[in-house]
């Protein structure tokens, strides 16, 4: 099974607005997802209308996957995925989603008792830190949570409301932008996350980049995103033209507090093979 690739356009789209606008509070969207269900629920949305119009973002996806299987990653860890560059590509954006399950948020927002959530994503390239996630999946999770919402002829809390959709996982993700940047065959992007607590990482189940490649290709996961009639780069064109990021299909695990200035491969343990973690670099404007 694959995520919807208009579902995941809408996210990256929320994301980056959310980005923008993230002084104004009235206008903040969430995305929830259950496997194979959607609810997209506005706060304050009447004041929008006082805002003006904001462009919608475009976006040439290099590399991407949006697969629904799925890996728990243990609290307290610093995973690594590794992506290799083909062909010269211009990035300035990097997503990876994650589901949080509902058990591990009701423990871990902060209380008198509660450890809290710490929650944060890197991007390396060649090694070194380039960027950091521009907001924690905590943020959004925690004005979620406080957040009630209408059912019915009523209004409820959070947890009523997922107990009535009975949703199991909440679906956020790591954004992080940066100024462009070319990456070239040769060059190697890291992604570091490192989370207090455990939560599931979206996968595809696949043994080889060239699988990967495939993936995307035979899907439309990459290319000129959203998919406007005659709009290019088309993905086949990115591959004839062998521009495009693969993703080792490895997930790898170090011990750690946080995320580290350099990542060396050398430091690093294999956590799972043969999986290759869901996620969008690209460039936007």
């Amino acid at each position: 099974m694959v995520m919807g690739l208009k579902v995941r356009w809408l996210i990256l789209v929320v994301s980056v607005i959310a980005a923008v606008v993230v002084v104004s509070l009235f206008i903040i969207k969430f995305a929830f997802i259950k496997r194979g269900h959607e609810v997209v629920v506005g706060v304050g949305g009447n004041s929008s209308r006082h805002l003006p119009p904001l462009p919608v973002p475009q976006f040439i996806y290099y590399g991407s996957l949006a697969c629904n299987g799925g890996v728990v990653i243990p609290g307290n860890s610093l995973i690594v995925l590794v992506y290799h560059v083909h062909g010269t590509t211009l990035i300035n954006y990097v997503s990876i989603s994650i589901d949080v399950p509902l058990t591990v948020i009701n423990y871990s927002l902060p209380g008198p008792s509660q450890p809290g959530m710490v929650m944060g994503m890197g991007v390396y390239l060649n090694g070194t830190l380039i960027a950091t996630s521009i907001a924690s999946p905590t943020t959004a999770i925690a004005t979620i949570v406080n957040t009630t919402y209408p059912l019915g002829n009523k209004t409820v809390s959070f947890w009523q409301y997922a107990r009535a959709a009975n949703w199991s996982v909440i679906h956020t993700g790591f954004v992080a932008e940066f100024p462009p940047i070319n990456a070239t065959p040769g060059d190697v992007i890291a992604v570091a996350i490192y989370s207090s607590i455990p939560y599931i990482l979206p996968s595809c189940n696949v043994s080889s980049e060239a699988e990967e490649v495939q993936l995307m290709v035979s899907n439309d996961w990459i290319g000129f995103i959203p998919h406007y009639p005659n709009a290019t780069p088309t993905a086949m064109q990115l591959y004839i033209e062998g521009t495009y990021i693969t993703e080792e299909p490895i997930i790898y695990i170090a011990t750690a507090q946080g995320l580290p200035r350099v990542i060396s491969m050398n430091n690093l343990t294999i956590f799972m093979k043969n999986t290759a973690p869901d996620y969008v670099i690209a460039r936007y404007w």
